[in-house]
Formats: structure tokens, C-alpha cells, sequence
């Protein structure tokens, strides 16, 4: 999906810069109330709401992604928080309650750093790419088919093109109207299924709308982010002890 390119897009940043490569300020890109993988995780967060939260409205789309690059930014001297909402942004619930006076910026980003990953923002902000997220599209579909596809195709091994073919056909009847749909095609080809194996299928087809349900709920979406974040940590620490991390969804 689009949120995943995002932190993809500045996971590589970092790589390029390295742990030695100044950037304009003298400093390296990482390191403490630098880009950390924490930091690169909560980016793609709020980019993964900035669409979510305007699916029938291009524009506001558009203002919402740029409202994470400019949130970042600022600072105590210069807050530049126009096109923030008071929802998730703590600076304009406290011009609401008149109290910005006190409030002091936390977790934003250097200038110099915000130089850098700013044309990750302009490509991920631009219209073309965008409205193909309008009315809620996104890419988890056709990631989840791809990889029902690799089930039976793994992609790090060479097929031949029939070999693509079959793996394709029945990753789709599975994926679009499950397990048991497979019994058709194998009656066709005087391949009956038996008892047990009609049962599998049924038992398939229910763990996987099981799965689907746990996925969807709130407890299981906060749990996945928890642990996303104490292994984006225990990663942040790795890199900067051993070197750079896998990036995730860079293939």
C-alpha cells in the first residue's frame, strides 16, 4: 500500500546518508531527535491517516500529507501549523484552549533533515498518485493476492511459465472465493475430492475468515502497532551498533 512506501521511501534516506555523511546542520542523518526509525514509523502513520481521513477529497489529501511534512518542521520560534487539525495536532488544541504560549514542540524534525526528505513528500503528495486512493482504494489487495501467489510460486526461486501460470489460477479461485473453491477444477480434470480433503477446505476457508476478523479489530490493529514500535526500537539500536537494517517492502 502507499503508507508502506512512504516509510520505505525514507528508510532509504537514511541508508544513502549513511552513519557518516553530514547533512547541511554538520550532524548525520540519525541518532537522537534525529530521522529514527521511530521517528520514519510515526511519519508513515500519520500518512497512512492523511489518506484514510480524506478518501473523497483530493485536495484535502493533498493538504493533509503536507500537513505532516510542515508539523514536523516546526519549532517553538517557528510553528507552521496551517493545515494541521486539532485532532492529532497538540499545538492547535493548545491555540484552541489559548495556552500555545506554553507549549513547547516535541518530536519534530532539523531543518536540514526536512530538506532532505522533502521530495519523498512531493512525489507521495503528487495528484496522479493520489487519486488512486480516493474512495478508500489502497494496494493491500493486490499485495495479499501477490502473496497467496508466492505460496505456491515462491518469488526468490526461478519458475518456468506454466509452472506461473498454475500458481497464479489457483492463488486467485483461493483468494477471491476460497479453499473450497478448488474442487471444481479438480472434478473437471477426474481429480474427485475425498472426505477428508473436502474438509480441510472448509476448515481453510473458516481459519482464514477468523484471521480476517481478529485482523480487523481494534485490540489486534493497537497490538501490531505496539509491537512494531519495540522492534522499530530494538532495530534503531542494532543500526546504529552494527549497521543498517532490511527495508521492509523495498522489493
Amino acid at each position: 500500500m502507499y503508507k508502506k512506501r512512504m516509510g520505505t521511501r525514507l528508510r532509504k534516506i537514511k541508508t544513502s546518508w549513511g552513519r557518516e555523511k553530514k547533512l547541511s546542520d554538520g550532524k548525520t542523518i540519525g541518532g537522537k531527535g534525529r530521522l529514527t526509525d521511530t521517528q520514519i514509523d510515526s511519519i508513515q502513520k500519520y500518512y497512512g491517516n492523511a489518506i484514510r481521513g480524506n478518501k473523497n477529497d483530493l485536495k484535502g489529501m493533498r493538504e493533509a500529507v503536507w500537513a505532516i511534512y510542515f508539523h514536523k518542521l516546526s519549532t517553538d520560534q517557528k510553528p507552521i501549523h496551517n493545515l494541521c487539525k486539532i485532532g492529532w495536532c497538540p499545538y492547535k488544541e493548545a491555540v484552541t484552549a489559548n495556552k500555545e504560549q506554553n507549549y513547547k514542540h516535541k518530536n519534530n524534525l532539523p531543518a536540514a533533515i526536512m530538506d532532505v526528505i522533502k521530495p519523498v513528500f512531493r512525489d507521495l503528495s503528487h495528484p496522479d498518485l493520489l487519486k488512486k486512493c480516493l474512495d478508500g482504494y489502497t494496494q493491500n489487495a493486490n499485495e495479499s493476492i501477490n502473496s497467496t501467489i508466492w505460496r505456491y510460486c515462491p518469488k526468490h526461486k526461478y519458475h518456468g511459465l506454466v509452472t506461473v501460470k498454475i500458481a497464479v489460477g489457483i492463488a486467485t479461485l483461493i483468494f477471491n472465493d476460497g479453499a473450497k473453491s478448488l474442487e471444481a477444477p479438480l472434478a473437471a480434470m477426474q481429480l474427485l475430492c475425498g472426505h477428508f480433503t473436502s474438509e480441510y477446505f472448509t476448515a481453510t476457508d473458516g481459519k482464514r475468515l477468523q484471521y480476517a476478523h481478529k485482523q480487523a479489530t481494534e485490540a489486534s490493529l493497537e497490538a501490531r502497532s505496539a509491537r512494531r514500535r519495540k522492534r522499530l526500537g530494538l532495530e534503531e539500536a542494532l543500526t546504529q551498533s552494527e549497521g543498517f537494517p532490511y527495508l521492509t517492502g523495498s522489493h
